[in-house]
């Protein structure tokens, strides 16, 4: 009897059970819609997130790059201008010293003396002949005085072993 009792409220609890179920599968289904929205939303918000920090890794790295390249731009418009400056000095100084050439030329030219008279060349070959002839007697002198250099040795050293036989014809003209 208790069994039976078990079975018959079993059965009614079955049936409630039963509709308790259908309105359950339903919002279950619901539920888990619902879920699987949440989840794509949340894997969206950590793509956005993540994609959001890799730009803005990027923003930082671009924005120290152009500060870098802004000082180096000052600094080489500053050399420019150095530069320019040193130009400008530079062909100051050498107007200033052209000019002093230029007026310096002008006063020489102005004082010149008048041009020589012309060359003769008869004249010219004579002067040339003349200190020819002076150059072979300098030169002939230099001879005469080498080749009696073993002679003068000789007499000091007369006992002496010489280095150059004696008649050798070394320094000795032939």
């Amino acid at each position: 009897m208790k069994r039976v009792l078990l079975l018959l409220v079993a059965g009614v609890f079955a049936g409630q059970a039963h509709a308790g179920l259908f309105t359950d599968e339903k919002t279950a289904k619901q539920l888990k819609e619902l879920e699987g929205r949440v989840s794509l939303l949340e894997d969206n918000s950590n793509q956005s997130s993540r994609a959001m920090m890799g730009l803005q890794s990027q923003i930082d790295t671009l924005n120290e790059t152009v500060r870098k390249l802004q000082g180096e731009n000052e600094e080489l418009q500053h050399d420019l201008q150095d530069a320019e400056k040193r130009q400008k000095d530079f062909y100051i100084d050498l107007d200033t010293r052209m000019r002093k050439l230029e007026s310096a030329a002008s006063a020489v030219a102005a004082a010149a003396p008048p041009a020589p008279a012309p060359i003769d060349p008869v004249a010219e070959n004579r002067d040339f002949n003349a200190a020819y002839a002076q150059f072979k007697a300098q030169v002939a002198g230099f001879h005469t005085w080498i080749h009696g250099i073993p002679d003068q040795i000789s007499r000091l050293h007369a006992g002496a072993q010489c280095l150059l036989p004696h008649g050798s014809g070394i320094l000795r003209p032939a």
